[in-house]
């Protein structure tokens, strides 16, 4: 039997039942998830020959949030009697999520100077990233804790906070991300009209279409929290 909370709820207070199909759907990109840590992990060992660098580090340690998130979900929505151990299912989500949200940043900026020059606005991109991360981590960690409790009394009392400062931190770490994709998107246009060679323009124009796509999303995200 599984628990009647439901990943789709506004806040937790209101304990709905599962809809027909909603199992089946976080099975599925629980699994998907787990999937793709193995296809990163793999590719990041075949890849990389020297195994160093805060670019190689960031994606094997934001692998892992996306993990320890994923193992999460099953303890808290798909295991019966979860409820004994709230706090292992709590801190894994929090851990996990900072890991992976920080982490994906962090391989942004990382490659940043390949495509902007300027040092002023790289300096910025760090700053804003070492600033508005910890503020935002530390508000989710303060209000989920207490939002996850397995007491009712306090369940219902954080529950609302929780899913407010959630979408907060959904929407600072969009922003922070678009922001740095769209500093791509302008310096690889810059960049394409310096190169004449065939080859550097077609790499140029693949990553120049990959993160107008995450342009994309971070701004459909943006929309929808």
């Amino acid at each position: 039997m599984v628990s009647e909370y439901s990943v789709y709820a506004v806040h937790q207070a209101e304990k709905p039942k599962w809809l027909p199909g909603e199992e089946l759907a976080a099975t599925s990109f629980i699994a998907l998830t787990y999937f793709l840590f193995i296809e990163v992990n793999v590719e990041i060992h075949r890849v990389f020959q020297r195994r160093r660098g805060i670019y190689f580090w960031a994606m094997q340690v934001g692998s892992i949030g996306c993990l320890l998130d994923a193992t999460a979900m099953i303890l808290r929505y798909l295991v019966p009697g979860a409820e004994r151990v709230w706090i292992l299912y709590t801190l894994m989500p929090t851990v996990g999520w900072a890991t992976y949200t920080v982490a994906q940043l962090t391989v942004l900026y990382s490659r940043l100077h390949l495509v902007c020059r300027s040092p002023r606005i790289q300096r910025r991109v760090f700053y804003m990233i070492v600033t508005v991360s910890p503020i935002l981590i530390i508000a989710d960690w303060v209000t989920i804790w207490p939002a996850w409790n397995p007491d009712p009394a306090v369940t219902d009392k954080w529950s609302a906070p929780a899913a407010i400062v959630e979408r907060i931190a959904q929407l600072g770490f969009s922003i922070v991300e678009v922001t740095i994709n769209a500093i791509y998107v302008v310096c690889l246009v810059r960049l394409l009209k310096l190169k004449s060679n065939v080859r550097q323009r077609r790499v140029m124009l693949d990553l120049l279409y990959v993160n107008g796509v995450a342009v994309t999303f971070d701004i459909l995200n943006i929309i929808l929290v």
